[in-house]
């Protein structure tokens, strides 16, 4: 990504922030240049940092209008439905029938009647109301759902570019611009920042057009690209190198004189020994300086606790367990988390222990812990944990024992050389380089949040990574060698927003010469197709990828790009020319030859016969192919072509591959053809062998 910005520089010492930009961006990518007549008089130090640049409001926001009417309408229908369910249900669990009071008189037998026939008519009448409502509004509510639904995906499928909230956090560029000599004016300045940045990705395609002799290439890109910032109106480059790709420097051989000798690798040089040694003074002053130091009083000791359920040994263990898994390494013994802090408290309560015969079956003992305190001092291990005492609850050494954190890991190789830095005396691994922490990165105030920051940096590399594995459109590639890297340029603005998905968009259009042959193979196929034969007019190589065929303006297949570089050959297949047609007939006999009737002649005649219909002539050429016998039966077995009219010549076609073997046996004929024109082929050949064999797979080859 490139970005340009023009300022007025006074010629002082100036800071100049570039804000938001992605939080996908490589902070070792970042390269500024500075361009204007004050540039060579001006020196240009880069920071990456965080900032949080408030609400843009020329972005969108997060959720679409559409999908907070949605949102709403579907939450009034779904109220609608659940009032009716529920006063559908109060209405059946109504009685119908009721006890009239101790004192009051009884009513005729027939206005009962009447009354119970009404009551049952009114709540017939006001239950179908009711279910008719029912019925409609959850129809309301299914349309309300789908309609949310669609707004939703419209929503994940639309640009990643959206308005930061008011505390989200972006990348930003601090650019300190220090002037480099004493006599520097006032001026125009231009800095163009460059950076990389994740989640992008690209494959070629094309597409070939032949018309009145000429074939014009159009080379298309399919992108895909979620950024997090929308290109609009940007020029696009697409390259086939990779940027993380790790290339290590060539080892220039030795040329020497004299005997030839093994070549020895030279084994990676090791880490320097002695590292610790190097902190002996450190670590004496500090033991003599707390020596020296008045003792503190011991804490007073709590009065004993008494619990008045059992202890959960295995609830503390796991909670513990999971505050260490999630606290970073400590920098100092005493900032081991509070998980650790609250067991050592609890090793010194004294907890009241019931009798033994009181102890029920399968609950822990209770225990009066008597571990000593942790260690103090500048020597204090990093991984101590206190120990239950030996009449502890079972498990509760196994427990404890798993509540000590873990080794530092071993280092691993860190390409990230930006981002190191030489750990302090107090790390568990001084003297040698650590990851920075973010907030020595990127200079993150007090007031963020590291975890809320690691969340977003996280979420923005797993949507990297997801358009990075995404499947490529069908037929498209993108690997290749790298035995040569190309970068391809759009001839003109792209829009192209972040969504993740593919887009195609066209980079460059040129047209070559194109020469037509007609290609038949009878004896597999009987129909003649045409190629075109033409060079690569682009000054790129044309790399693996799809490519749309057209015959003026009608469409013919898909087909595969036929590799080249820059001027080479290219053969594109234009399908099946339905003006031409080819016939072939093939007539097979034996006969009896020597003094002693002791060989055998195969004779295999083959006629082809040719005819245009094409108003215009056409260069036509026929293949075919002469078998021919395995190595080891040379001696046993003789092909000889006998007569062939008119003659052709012998043709191999190109390998396509390493691995394939090249043809043998292969002839072909090559003629012009008038329009509507007729020609007519013939090729005899005999297969000579002994009377008393037959050919595998029977004697005659032709059909």
């Amino acid at each position: 990504m490139t970005r340009v910005a023009k300022l007025r520089w006074g010629g002082a010492a100036t800071d100049v922030i570039a804000a938001s930009l992605p939080l996908g961006l490589l902070d070792d990518s970042v390269r500024v240049a500075a361009r204007g007549p004050q540039a060579d008089a001006v020196a240009v130090a880069v920071a990456v940092i965080l900032d949080a640049p408030g609400e843009d409001p020329s972005l969108p926001d997060e959720i679409s209008e559409a999908a907070r009417e949605a949102a709403l309408a579907d939450e009034l229908a779904q109220g609608e439905a659940a009032l009716l369910r529920d006063e559908l249900a109060a209405l059946a669990g109504a009685p119908l029938i009721l006890e009239p009071a101790e004192d009051a008189a009884p009513a005729p037998w027939s206005a009962i009647v009447a009354a119970r026939r009404e009551l049952a008519s009114l709540r017939l009448t006001r239950t179908r109301a009711l279910r008719e409502a029912l019925i409609a509004a959850e129809q309301r509510a299914e349309e309300t759902a789908r309609a949310l639904e669609l707004a939703r995906q419209a929503d994940r499928a639309r640009s990643s570019a959206r308005s930061p909230r008011t505390a989200e956090v972006r990348k930003a560029l601090r650019m300190s611009l220090v002037p480099t000599g004493p006599s520097v004016t006032e001026g125009d300045l231009e800095l163009t920042i460059e950076y990389a940045v994740r989640g992008a990705r690209w494959a070629p395609s094309y597409v070939a057009r032949y018309a009145g002799g000429e074939l014009r290439w159009t080379m298309r890109a399919m992108v895909a690209q979620e950024t997090g910032e929308d290109w609009r109106g940007v020029t696009v480059r697409l390259s086939t190198a990779e940027l993380d790709r790790w290339e290590p420097l060539p080892e220039l051989a030795a040329l020497k004189i004299g005997k030839a000798q093994p070549s020895k690798r030279r084994p990676p040089r090791p880490a320097p020994a002695g590292v610790d040694e190097l902190f002996a003074d450190f670590d004496r002053d500090r033991q003599r300086r707390a020596r020296r130091a008045p003792p503190e009083p011991p804490p007073a000791k709590p009065s004993p606790v008494k619990l008045e359920r059992e202890v959960p040994w295995a609830e503390i263990a796991a909670e513990l367990e999971v505050g260490a898994g999630l606290t970073e390494e400590p920098e100092q013994p005493e900032e081991l988390g509070s998980p650790l802090a609250d067991l050592a408290a609890l090793s010194e309560s004294s907890i009241e222990r019931k009798p033994a015969s009181k102890k029920k079956a399968g609950a822990p003992a209770r225990m009066r812990s008597s571990a000593p305190p942790p260690p103090s001092g500048p020597m204090a291990p990093a991984s101590f944990a206190p120990m239950p005492a030996a009449g502890g609850p079972p498990g509760a050494a196994l427990s404890a024992r798993r509540l000590v954190p873990p080794p530092p890991p071993e280092p691993k190789v860190e390409r990230d050389l930006g981002g190191l830095v030489m750990a302090s005396v107090d790390h568990a691994r001084r003297g040698h380089l650590v990851p920075m922490s973010l907030a020595q990165r990127y200079e993150i105030p007090a007031e963020y949040d590291d975890k809320v920051i690691h969340a977003h940096l996280r979420h923005v590399d797993d949507r990297a990574r997801a358009v990075e594995r995404a499947a490529l459109p069908k037929g498209c590639a993108a690997e290749w060698s790298h035995a040569f890297d190309f970068a391809f340029e759009a001839q003109g603005l792209v829009e192209l927003a972040s969504d993740g998905g593919w887009h195609s968009i066209p980079l460059e259009s040129r047209a070559a010469s194109a020469k037509l042959l007609h290609v038949a193979v009878p004896s597999e196929a009987s129909e003649v197709f045409r190629l075109a034969t033409s060079t690569n007019p682009f000054d790129a190589p044309i790399l693996p990828g799809p490519t749309d065929v057209y015959d003026g303006d009608h469409f013919l297949a898909t087909t595969a790009a036929p590799t080249a570089s820059p001027g080479g050959e290219l053969h594109l297949a234009l399908g099946v020319d339905p003006a031409i047609k080819i016939a072939r007939n093939a007539q097979f006999r034996e006969e009896v030859t020597g003094v002693l009737r002791g060989g055998l002649r195969l004779i295999h005649e083959v006629r082809l016969d040719v005819q245009s219909h094409a108003a215009a002539a056409i260069e036509l050429e026929v293949r075919e192919r002469v078998p021919v016998p395995r190595d080891r039966d040379s001696e046993d077995i003789a092909v000889e072509v006998v007569d062939v009219k008119p003659a052709w010549t012998p043709y191999t076609p190109p390998l396509a591959g390493p691995e394939r073997a090249p043809l043998r046996g292969g002839y072909c004929w090559r003629l012009s053809l008038a329009p509507r024109a007729e020609a007519h082929l013939s090729a005899t050949y005999e297969v000579r062998i002994a009377s008393k064999h037959e050919l595998v797979n029977g004697n005659r080859r032709e059909p």
